[in-house]
Formats: C-alpha cells, sequence, structure tokens
C-alpha cells in the first residue's frame, strides 16, 4: 500500500512540470493573440489619416475665361450706346501664402468699333464707325482665397492696365484717316489706360485638379478723377465670365 503511493505522488510530481508548461503555452498564446490585435489597433489607427485625407488634387496654375464684356460710355446719343462685346482670357494662379494669398495675372482681349467725337474716341456703331479698336486688358491683382470644401470663394483686388489700337475702317473716308493717329493717341493721356479692378469668383474642385466656375471683374476708370466725363462711371468696365481650371498634371 505505501510503495503505490509513493508511486503516485512520484508520478505527480513528474506531470507536474508539464501543467506548468501547458499553461505559459496558454498565457504565450493569448500574449501573442493580445500583441497581433494592438497591431493590427495601431494599423488601422495608421490608416485612418489617408482614408480622411481628402484626394482633390491642390488649383492648377493656369486658367481660361470666355464671357460679355461690358463698357459703359455716357456722351449721349451722337455715339454707340455702351457696347457689350465678347472677351476671351487668360492667366495665371501663383500662391504666396498656402492656399489663402494668391498673385493671378491676367490677360483678356475684345475689339469694337470707335469714332472721334468732340475730340474724344468714344464707341461708336456699326453704321457710324471710324476705327476698328482692339483691347488688350492686363490685370495684377492679389487674391484673397476661401477655400470650403470643394468650393473655392476668391476676391481680388489690383490694378489693370487697359492698351487699345485702332485701325480704319475700310469704309473711312480719306481726308478721316489722320482722325486713327489722334484716337491711338487720346487712349494714353491722362491715365485713360489705368484702372483699378475688383474681382469675385468661385470655382469648383474636381479630384483630379481641374476646376471650372464663374468670375466678376469690375474696372474703374482712373482718368475720371481728372478728366472731363459726363458720368463718374464713364468708360467703366464690367465683366462675367465662365472660367475652367487647367490641372497642374494630366494622368
Amino acid at each position: 500500500m505505501r510503495k503505490s503511493i509513493f508511486v503516485i505522488l512520484l508520478f505527480f510530481l513528474l506531470w507536474q512540470p508539464g501543467l506548468e508548461e501547458f499553461e505559459n503555452s496558454g498565457d504565450g498564446n493569448y500574449n501573442i493573440q493580445e500583441s497581433q490585435e494592438s497591431e493590427d489597433i495601431s494599423g488601422e489607427q495608421e490608416l485612418n489619416p489617408t482614408i480622411i485625407q481628402s484626394s482633390v488634387l491642390p488649383q492648377g496654375f493656369i486658367f481660361i475665361t470666355a464671357g460679355p464684356q461690358f463698357f459703359y460710355n455716357a456722351e449721349g446719343l451722337n455715339t454707340a450706346p455702351s457696347p457689350i462685346s465678347f472677351s476671351i482670357g487668360t492667366g495665371g494662379n501663383l500662391p504666396l501664402f498656402r492656399n489663402y494669398i494668391s498673385f493671378s495675372p491676367y490677360l483678356k482681349g475684345w475689339a469694337s468699333y470707335y469714332i472721334l467725337y468732340n475730340d474724344k474716341a468714344v464707341p461708336g456703331t456699326i453704321e457710324k464707325r471710324t476705327s476698328y479698336t482692339l483691347h488688350a486688358l492686363l490685370d495684377i491683382p492679389v487674391m484673397f482665397r476661401l477655400p470650403v470644401k470643394y468650393s473655392i470663394f476668391s476676391l481680388g483686388l489690383g490694378i489693370s492696365i487697359l492698351a487699345r489700337y485702332g485701325f480704319a475702317v475700310s469704309v473711312l473716308p480719306e481726308e478721316e484717316k489722320p482722325d486713327i493717329k489722334k484716337m491711338n493717341t487720346y487712349y494714353w493721356q491722362k491715365l485713360r489706360f489705368l484702372y483699378p479692378c475688383l474681382i469675385l469668383s468661385w470655382d469648383y474642385m474636381l479630384d483630379n485638379g481641374t476646376s471650372f466656375g464663374f468670375e466678376a471683374r469690375a474696372h474703374y476708370p482712373l482718368s475720371s478723377s481728372m478728366d472731363e466725363v459726363p458720368a463718374p462711371l464713364h468708360n467703366a468696365l464690367i465683366s462675367i465670365s465662365a472660367r475652367f481650371f487647367f490641372p497642374r498634371s494630366w494622368k
């Protein structure tokens, strides 16, 4: 009897380390599973910024515009009503401070008829015209931008230079052709080429960096403060155009 009890105790003592190893292995598996879960959680946390981050690329540098151009004329019935011409333009967008401030030079052009009236170059009609005048307007503004989700609202302030050059129309009598030179000189006198400008725009961004929207530009003639004009806004310019930004890179 004693011998059998001794054998049982000896077997139990020999089997006890195996039990501890089993318990340790169970703890190890639990630790491995816990570490894997923590790695999965940390991995998800690292992926979250990528998931949350917007996939919209920055707005492009180059844009084009097209739309009507209104030129206010207050000289009276002997001249043309305020002409509305179709204008096209192109410009650039160069960031200065992140996405909030940018330098945006812009050039657009259009054409219209002029006549010489009371020694002034004023808009004319197709029936009564002296020159066919080309216009090139260069805007040099600073844009203040407000991004809101997929939209960008902008306000711009700057100075503009209006270059005009007239050509004699084909039906102009020979004795009136010297008026062309007078008109081309008139455009550059008394700061008639200088216009402070105000710009308002809205652009909608696409995923690849392309954007499209609308803009309104108003130009005040600086010469009105030093020239004899029938109204303070005589020769003012107002335009509303659709515009399109090209992406920074095509993929």
